[in-house]
């Protein structure tokens, strides 16, 4: 049997790669204990694998159960559907709500704009056209 190759995917790369500046910057301050860059250094490493870790761990327990935690994980496959029914009633009432629609609409001043377009002579000459044209054909089609 073939062995099992696991792939890492890039969240996995990156925090692997924080593991590696951290023993770096662990190994720098062991060598310079005294020096102040060799502390920030290591502060600033263990700061990043600290929150590489829990993000990794909070955004895996989304889906799966990380390092067989057996408690409150793989949230989005037993409520997917919840999810989703929650995520579209969100978008329907915080940004398609008519009360929101019409008041972008009243921000947008349509009615001075239709104003100043139809006033403008290009305008004019183009709405009277077609409005002939229409009415033309519309009254040809009656007896």
């Amino acid at each position: 049997m073939r062995a099992m190759k696991k792939s890492w995917n890039k969240a996995d790369r990156v925090l692997f790669l924080a593991f590696l500046v951290f023993l770096l910057a662990l190994f720098v301050h062991l060598q310079l204990p005294h020096s102040v860059f060799a502390s920030g250094f290591l502060f600033c490493a263990e700061a990043a694998l600290v929150g590489g870790i829990a993000d990794w761990f909070a955004v895996t327990a989304l889906f799966r159960k990380p390092l067989g935690f057996p408690y409150h994980t793989a949230i989005l496959p037993r409520r997917r559907q919840s999810f989703i029914k929650a995520s579209v009633t969100m978008v329907q009432k915080e940004f398609f709500s008519r009360r929101k629609v019409f008041r972008h609409l009243e921000r947008l001043h349509l009615m001075p704009m239709l104003m100043k377009w139809l006033g403008e002579p290009d305008t004019r000459a183009k709405v009277s056209h077609h409005l002939y044209h229409y009415a033309r054909g519309f009254l040809l089609k009656k007896d």
